[in-house]
């Protein structure tokens, strides 16, 4: 496979969740291994490898059109906000990217910061 191992798809499914876990927890890497008993060099390790093989199983036209996957999306009420701002984060996963939208955004706004996210044109 490029570095002369052979793949552990256990492993690598297993590694690819706690990836998808941390970026949907909205915490740092660093506190989302602490807490969950992870080493943080393996951690930041495997994230870059999986990025890396995303990337090299979509040809370029492939990875403009490629479907967003979401993953958890946790609201919190206005009356009682998390963290130091209260709305909508939607994090994609497979990027480590977020988007924050305070309480009152507008679809538009939602709709163009995807776009935005994703690569589409017309944002």
């Amino acid at each position: 496979m490029g570095r002369g191992r052979e793949r552990d798809e256990s492993k690598e499914s297993y590694w690819r969740e706690q990836v998808t876990r941390q970026a949907a927890s909205g915490e740092s890497a660093r506190g989302y291994c602490t807490a969950a008993g992870l080493s943080e060099s393996r951690f930041h390790w495997w994230r870059r490898e999986i990025r890396a093989r995303d990337e090299g199983r979509l040809g370029p036209s492939e990875r403009v059109s490629a479907p967003i996957r979401l993953a958890e999306v946790i609201v919190a009420s206005a009356a009682a906000p998390v963290g130091p701002w209260s709305g909508v984060e939607v994090a994609l996963p497979d990027t480590g990217l977020a988007v924050r939208l305070a309480v009152g955004f507008d679809e538009g706004t939602l709709r163009r910061a995807l776009a935005a996210l994703s690569g589409e044109s017309g944002c």
